[in-house]
């Protein structure tokens, strides 16, 4: 009898660990891969603004450029995104890169283009750059009641790297697969 006890002790704890363990994925989330997730299901009925709210649009060629960006809920419904990308690479700070952008700017990419300075493009390809973080990918849930938003700063290595000014075309999009925004096209200027 003693055996039989113990035997259902121990098929109840592994319920209970299989019950906590699926309770604590993230929703939204298939579950199956040896690493534990495999993809997000895209959000339904979502109402985000991808928006620019960087006050510096002209640059200086070689040396540090930031663009800022805001996600912002205009649904009535709360939004949970739980693919939201936050990671300090492996807790160690690099100093040329701020803390904000370790943690928020994966989860945007930029596209840009050369333009005329009235900002009509001058080839037809776009350009793209997305960062990347050392080390594996943190996820934490991203929840924005209605009117919400979070900020996100978005390094433009491409102007730090330039040799010589110009006017481009840029616009930022959300990097996720459950969740869709594209900020307006921008005019930026690097001086040389």
């Amino acid at each position: 009898m003693e055996s039989n006890y113990r035997a259902m002790c121990c098929l109840g704890l592994a319920g209970l660990l299989v019950a906590a363990a699926v309770a604590d994925a993230p929703m939204g989330a298939v579950l199956g891969s040896p690493h534990g997730l495999k993809h997000f299901k895209p959000l339904e009925d979502y109402d985000v603004a991808l928006e620019f709210i960087s006050p510096e649009t002209v640059f200086q060629a070689g040396r540090p450029a930031w663009l800022g960006f805001r996600l912002k809920n205009n649904a009535k419904k709360t939004l949970l995104v739980t693919e939201w990308r936050q990671d300090l690479g492996e807790n160690k700070l690099d100093l040329s890169e701020t803390l904000e952008e370790k943690q928020q700017s994966g989860n945007l990419r930029i596209r840009y283009a050369p333009c005329t300075p009235d900002g009509k493009r001058v080839t037809g390809e776009w350009q793209a750059y997305a960062p990347t973080i050392p080390g594996a990918v943190k996820r934490v849930a991203l929840e924005l009641h209605h009117g919400n938003a979070t900020l996100m700063d978005m390094r433009l290595p491409f102007v730090e790297t330039a040799t010589k000014g110009g006017h481009f075309l840029l616009q930022a999009e959300l990097g996720l697969t459950s969740l869709h925004a594209k900020s307006r096209e921008i005019l930026i200027t690097v001086k040389k």
